[in-house]
């Protein structure tokens, strides 16, 4: 699968991102509306999919290699909203940032919420957590949730709930330390 090939035009992209977002499968003209592209490109670029084993018709398929490409896009979109400066500027002693759950994972959907955790050197006051909440649901156009951890948390899910820990331990780490 060459990734240039599947990014080398801005229209492209569009097809690629409605594509990794809708539900169900959808008809060419559809997806030519909602990308802005004409169908004729939608079908070549279906093509192309198909053989790189990401598409079968006008769906995706629900594999390692679209997972990777929706991840893709996902750090992308977090880059881009400025989530770690956001964090670092609005939560005091921040000391890492990441993300877990399907985000991480890249198995998010369209209505998929954001699951963040933030080290920090200690809990921040609520009004400041809320704050850094709403600014990054409003620069990614998506559900965030927050989840601080200081070191006696990540103690505490490490010996109380081992899942979540581990699903924090594997997650992504954005920037500073890790979990």
């Amino acid at each position: 699968m060459n990734m240039n090939e599947l990014y080398s035009t801005p229209e492209r992209e569009r097809i690629l991102r409605y594509l990794l977002y809708s539900q169900g499968e959808k008809t060419m003209r559809e997806i030519a509306k909602e990308a802005n592209v004409s169908p004729a490109q939608v079908h070549k670029y279906l093509g192309i999919l198909e053989e790189a084993g990401v598409a079968k018709g006008t769906m995706l398929l629900e594999n390692p290699k679209v997972h990777a490409i929706r991840l893709t896009q996902n750090l992308e979109r977090l880059e881009k909203a400025n989530l770690v400066g956001t964090l670092r500027k609005k939560i005091p002693g921040v000391k890492g940032a990441g993300i877990f759950g399907s985000w991480a994972n890249g198995t998010n959907q369209k209505d998929s919420d954001i699951d963040v955790w933030v080290k920090v050197k200690q809990e921040p006051e609520v009004l400041k957590a809320a704050g850094a909440r709403k600014e990054l649901e409003k620069k990614l156009g998506a559900g965030v949730d927050l989840v601080f951890l200081d070191e006696k948390r990540v103690k505490g899910h490490m010996e109380k709930n081992p899942v979540f820990y581990f699903s924090l331990h594997y997650s992504i780490v954005l920037w500073g330390e890790g979990v």
